[in-house]
């Protein structure tokens, strides 16, 4: 051993339900199962995606959806309303291939989907990438108060 405490190690203990990869497994509004009033989200929530039975991939896409979620779930929880089950969405995927090259496809509305590849790929991703820098600078200002 490391000498180093691993989350899974920390979930274990916690008495938390651990899944595939050491994800703690979730309910329908990411709640820990046993655990009503503890979420997870991200690379650490085993959810399942409810159309495919499938666990959802651990990817940025799904963790700001999930955030959100949870964000929405615990206010409901707290003033009496109704939570709302996840549902994943996913919008598309995008990978570099080298400096200026990439490859991917969107989801668009009334469109099924459009691949992009190579340059093109790259200036895509691009913008998605700063479209979420946008979001995340647009967010953090709730986070301080600003």
């Amino acid at each position: 051993m490391d000498g180093c405490i691993h989350i899974t190690d920390l979930f274990r203990e916690s008495g938390l339900k651990i899944g595939k990869l050491g994800r703690v497994v979730v309910d329908e509004f990411l709640r820990a199962e046993s655990y009503p009033f503890i979420y997870a989200i991200g690379d650490n929530a085993l959810a399942m995606n409810p159309r495919t039975g499938c666990p959802v991939p651990t990817a940025a896409q799904f963790a700001l959806q999930q955030g959100r979620l949870v964000a929405e779930n615990v206010h409901a929880a707290v003033v009496g309303g109704e939570m709302k089950p996840y549902f994943p969405k996913v919008w598309g995927e995008a990978v570099s291939l080298g400096r200026h090259l990439a490859a991917g496809w969107l989801a668009l509305p009334f469109v099924k989907k459009i691949t992009f590849v190579g340059f093109l790929g790259s200036l895509v991703k691009a913008a998605i990438e700063g479209k979420h820098l946008l979001l995340l600078r647009k967010e953090s200002r709730n986070w301080t108060g600003r």
